[in-house]
């Protein structure tokens, strides 16, 4: 009975010693999931308002669009300018800028809270308006 006992022992141990080396790995994996899925979100919304905004201002004065973007949380920071949208944020404790590049001159504020959110997009003679 008492090699039965033993053999029960070491492999709860054995058990135990494999859960405590893999499970580094498991939190590792998901942090470095958490961080692409935020760094695709901030880039498809860049994506989507400057997509949006090409389309606007080839399709001349007037012409307007409401899109809903979807930022996550840790954005820091986000700026249109010139040609230019983007967007700075905190990814895995560094930070991080994504960005995008328009065919029109662009002005305006884009939401910078986690969280989804209407965008208007909106030719005015010869720039496209960017607003919340």
């Amino acid at each position: 009975m008492g090699s039965r006992a033993q053999a029960s022992l070491e492999y709860a141990f054995v058990v135990g010693l494999v859960i405590l080396m893999t499970l580094p790995i498991f939190i590792y994996s998901r942090e470095r999931y958490n961080s692409n899925v935020a760094a695709t979100a901030v880039d498809d919304a860049v994506k989507l308002i400057i997509d949006t905004a090409d389309s606007v201002a080839m399709a001349g004065p007037g012409t307007a669009r409401t899109v809903w973007i979807t930022l996550p949380g840790g954005v820091q920071s986000t700026e249109v300018s010139g040609r230019h949208v983007s967007v700075t944020f905190s990814l895995a404790g560094r930070e991080t800028e994504i960005h995008g590049l328009s065919i029109a001159n662009l002005t305006g504020t884009m939401p910078s809270s986690a969280g989804t959110h209407p965008v208007r997009v909106e030719m005015q003679d010869t720039v496209v308006s960017i607003s919340p």
